[in-house]
């Protein structure tokens, strides 16, 4: 019978001593704790444990017991190598002996003398039975411990224990639970399989941390029953949570105070595509005296409160030509996606990347233009249609009422342009869908010809002399733009048949009116089709119609 993973794991580390646990670069409460709770539990055991993360560990973690043991670089047990070149200085014999407690390397040449700068002497690998990869998806997220020592990982044993939606499933054993709050979370599994009595306080005090760092104190949607519940089970064990609070939330430096003002400076608020953004210099880290380690907590405490936004991006540059850009989604928003598309990774609700041979400001528009085109996908948004009208022989000068303006040269047959939104009209109405054109989702693309505009323009005229002139009314009292532009064909057909109803005195009171649009009560059938007309040809009353090649009207302005 196959083992799980939990199994697998056990076994590999009743059969290793020496022990390599590693994680992401900038790694925060998750990775720091659980790395922490490992060595510790596994130290218990009588293993020989190496802790080891590439860059500075975060401030806000260092009161985490055990935090000494977290190094830059890896040491340990490793081979000395003494290296000579044999096609030069030909070796007969090597031997040793002991002496006065020396251990002495003899080498006898085959012919004349040997001197000391005739050798080298080269560290080894390292030697390690087992490698822990926590919180990390993959292991070029170990940055400068895997580029430095990747014979290591490719020929050592590795359990890969993480919760990330793109981890690569690089291990000799992968533990992967995506529906994970934490690494953390995953971890109490894995200790609770390595025999009883492993959970004292320290242990529970840092996995607890990983705990609640990734759920922002149980604050994140991605927070669960089960996370609540391991969460408890720490604080029995003897978990310190307030110490945990005061440090993660409550305790900052001052430089990181004012970094945190350049990036509330910095501050910038896309409402249409629902979206905060800030930068952070080198020389913002310099001249506050921090370092990038200190940016997280202002995505969490300060720029995700923003109301009305669903992004939080920050970038920040870290080095020359070097960004990094973390990402925050909030009321679900998934920002994993943007954080791929520039080969990051991270979890739904919070991501990141990094970029080189960039500047802050081109990786600014490159990744702000990313963000808004994957936005405008998910809000359902597609790009302005363009409506091409043939231009006539003679310039067209047509009624105020109606206040479109078509131009055109008689020597030269360039189309106008207007841009038009995509409300479905009545079949009736004298205005065709082109086939021609491709449709995506339900927006539609109105094509008129001067013939059909003209022709609803005669049916505007004629109601004047039918009904006369009503009191002027304002264009936003009688159907408002989101009435019209979210109205189907039955609705508009309801609303004008309502209209018929009103001016001529024949409503039925058992059919009620169309809630997407408002009827007055003396709105003449004129005015209803002036309105209709005037979604049609896609402008604002007042403003006449733009030629191609100028900036055109935006239709969603009304006055």
């Amino acid at each position: 019978m196959e083992l799980s993973p939990k199994q697998q794991i056990s076994e590999l580390i009743k059969q290793s001593q020496k022990i390599l646990v590693v994680s992401h670069k900038n790694a925060g409460g998750d990775a720091v704790g659980s790395m922490l709770a490992l060595e510790r539990v596994l130290t218990k055991q009588g293993k020989e444990v190496s802790l080891v993360l590439s860059e500075k560990i975060e401030e806000a973690t260092t009161f985490l017991p055990g935090i000494e043991k977290i190094k830059n670089d890896i040491s340990g047990a490793r081979d000395l190598v003494i290296r000579i070149n044999k096609d030069k200085f030909p070796v007969e014999k090597l031997s040793y002996n002991t002496e006065d407690g020396f251990l002495n390397i003899v080498l006898t040449p085959a012919n004349g003398s040997l001197e000391k700068n005739n050798l080298e002497f080269v560290n080894g690998a390292f030697k390690f039975d087992l490698i822990f990869v926590l919180d990390t998806p993959d292991v070029e997220k170990i940055d400068a411990v895997y580029d430095k020592y990747t014979e290591l990982f490719f020929e050592t044993p590795i359990v890969n224990v993480d919760h990330h939606s793109g981890n690569e499933y690089f291990g000799t054993v992968n533990m992967v639970d995506l529906t994970a709050t934490s690494t953390a979370e995953i971890l109490v599994s894995i200790i609770e399989a390595m025999g009883p009595g492993n959970f004292d306080a320290d242990v529970a005090t840092c996995l607890l941390t990983g705990i609640i760092a990734d759920t922002a104190s149980f604050k994140n949607v991605n927070t669960t029953p089960k996370s609540l519940t391991i969460s408890a089970q720490m604080l029995a064990a003897g978990a310190r949570q307030q110490d945990i609070i005061q440090n993660l939330y409550k305790t900052r430096p001052l430089a990181t105070l004012k970094l945190w003002g350049r990036v509330l400076a910095g501050l910038e608020y896309d409402q249409t595509h629902r979206m905060v953004v800030s930068t952070i210099t080198a020389k913002d880290f310099q001249e506050t005296g921090s370092n990038i380690e200190e940016i997280h907590g202002v995505l969490d405490e300060l720029l995700a409160s923003t109301p009305g936004t669903d992004v939080v991006l920050l970038l920040a540059e870290t080095g020359q030509g070097k960004i990094t850009g973390k990402l925050k989604g909030m009321n679900g928003q998934d920002v994993l996606s943007i954080a791929e598309a520039f080969g990051g990774s991270g979890h739904m609700l919070a991501a990141g990347f990094d970029m080189a041979g960039t500047t802050l400001e081109k990786a600014k528009a490159e990744v702000v233009a990313k963000i808004q085109q994957i936005r405008d996908k998910q809000l359902g948004r597609t790009e302005k249609h363009e409506v091409e009208i043939p231009a006539q022989s003679s310039s067209q000068q047509v009624s105020k009422d109606s206040a479109v303006t078509a131009k055109a040269e008689e020597t030269e047959q360039t189309p106008a342009v207007i841009t038009a939104p995509s409300p479905v009209i009545p079949a009736d109405a004298g205005i065709h869908v082109d086939p021609r054109d491709k449709h995506e989702d339900d927006n539609n693309v109105i094509a008129a010809s001067p013939e059909e505009l003209a022709s609803l323009d005669q049916i505007i005229e004629s109601t004047d002399d039918d009904f006369g002139h009503e009191e002027e009314m304002a264009y936003d009292e009688i159907f408002t733009p989101q009435a019209m532009t979210s109205a189907n064909e039955d609705e508009i057909t309801q609303a004008i048949k309502s209209i018929d109803d009103e001016i001529e005195g024949t409503g039925t009171p058992e059919v009620e009116p169309t809630p997407n649009i408002d009827i007055k009560d003396n709105v003449s059938k004129k005015e209803a089709l002036q309105q209709i007309g005037e979604v049609i040809r896609g402008y604002n009353p007042g403003h006449p119609v733009e030629e191609k090649g100028e900036q055109p009207v935006d239709p969603k302005v009304w006055k």
